[in-house]
């Protein structure tokens, strides 16, 4: 019995050392529940494909996620009025005046799942792509490089709901001014690199309980 307790042990702490342990893993699972909170508040509108989207209040970035992936959009005429260059390509569509930024999933969920259920697939499958911002007490899903989607770890009344970051690298080198763009903001945000906290600049659009 000592034997096996010492080799219990062992195989708890082993699982403990791995990340990819679904029930072990606290930054995902409490992450998929802050999302819940989030869904509760902000309700998830239905999409083609069996997707869900939720927007901002004046529609101009939205995140859509469906057994494909995810996707964040964005308007692209606030960009466009403050000097972007459309005929450049950003992963968007310039014909719809759109910015669009994605994940494919690695692991699709099944088509007409909840949208809370269809997110928790695709958190599980793209783990790595989830977060924690301590500075914040804000869950992240990193799209793509440098741009994500953020959500209230806890709702609170002064605090946003919701944070549409997007790198600011690219639009700048496309001839954008950052100072005006209508209906986003141009500030730094502490980040986490390689283990270490990194200044950067970014477009960010916050959304506040109504």
């Amino acid at each position: 019995m000592k034997r096996f307790g010492k080799f219990s042990c062992f195989i708890m702490a082993l699982l403990l050392a791995l990340p990819g342990c679904t029930a072990l893993d606290v930054v995902g699972n409490d992450a998929t529940r802050a999302f819940g909170d989030i869904l509760s508040t902000i309700p998830a509108e239905a999409v083609q494909a069996g997707g869900w989207s939720i927007a901002s209040p004046d529609n101009a970035a939205w995140l859509e996620w469906d057994e494909a992936g995810l996707r964040m959009i964005v308007a692209a005429e606030p960009f466009i009025n403050a000097g972007l260059m459309v005929d450049l390509p950003l992963g968007g569509d310039s014909a719809a005046h759109r910015l669009v930024y994605s994940t494919p999933a690695l692991i699709r969920p099944a088509p007409g799942a909840d949208p809370l259920g269809q997110f928790q697939i695709l958190t599980q499958s793209l783990r790595d792509s989830i977060g924690y911002h301590m500075e914040t007490d804000r869950y992240h899903f990193m799209i793509e490089d440098k741009t994500m989607l953020e959500w209230a770890k806890t709702i609170t009344a002064n605090g946003p709901l919701v944070v549409f970051i997007l790198d600011s690298a690219p639009l700048l080198e496309a001839g954008v001014r950052p100072g005006e763009v209508a209906g986003w903001t141009y500030t730094q945000l502490t980040m986490h690199s390689g283990g270490r906290p990194v200044t950067m600049w970014k477009f960010i659009k916050p959304v506040y309980l109504p």
